[in-house]
């Protein structure tokens, strides 16, 4: 079963807070990730590789460096997802 794009965003939310050490409660699921501050690019591939293992998927590179929100991300994730269930 796939899951819901709320629980893949709310896993996004969680492996970005920890990682860059924030508050859950100030980002959201359309904040900007490139403008949270103390965030680099390398981060985000630190986080996009972090939740990728979880779910066990590999999203290419061009999708990668478009991603924009924690909502984009989970989105993407969610879609590998369900083409890998067809």
């Amino acid at each position: 079963m796939i899951p819901a794009q709320s629980e893949i965003e709310a896993k996004v939310k969680e492996v970005l807070c920890r990682e860059l050490k924030l508050d859950p409660e100030k980002v959201g699921e359309t904040t900007k990730l490139r403008e949270i501050p103390g965030i680099e690019s390398i981060k985000i591939l630190r986080i996009v590789t972090l939740v990728e293992g979880h779910y066990n998927v590999e999203l290419e590179d061009q999708v990668i460096f478009k991603l924009e929100t924690i909502r984009d991300t989970a989105a993407a994730v969610r879609d590998l997802l369900s083409r890998r269930a067809e």
